[in-house]
């Protein structure tokens, strides 16, 4: 799956910026909302934010730009003439794939947080 082509790339960092970004969104209200008065501006609160932005990138990130791109390549097999019910179709897939990968980062997220935090998933 590697390409030369720069949709790619844009593609790609897109997928991590928005793992990333659901990543900052997760911690925030997982603080925000945990019981136990858990500190953001501690040594493990710091690094459950910075360290898991990055992790939360390069794991769901990847996973999620690999599975749209062979989303891509399906449609490309599949859809002999594009026409607004193809292209409704896939806008509703992507839309869905983006959805999945928020939840998934909020899912991993919340795992992480209950395992540092509280001492177990």
């Amino acid at each position: 799956m590697v390409s030369n082509d720069p949709i790619y790339d844009d593609q790609k960092n897109a997928s991590g910026g928005l793992a990333s970004i659901a990543w900052l969104l997760s911690c925030a209200y997982l603080y925000f909302t945990a019981p136990n008065g858990t500190h953001l501006f501690s040594l493990f609160g710091l690094g459950f934010v910075i360290i898991g932005m990055f992790v939360a990138a390069i794991l769901i990130g990847i996973v999620f730009y690999i599975v749209q791109r062979i989303v891509g390549k399906i449609a490309i097999l599949v859809g002999a003439k594009p026409n607004s019910t193809w292209r409704t179709i896939l806008w509703l897939v992507g839309f869905a794939l983006m959805a999945a990968q928020i939840l998934a980062t909020f899912i991993l997220a919340n795992w992480a947080f209950n395992l540092i935090f509280s001492g177990g998933a």
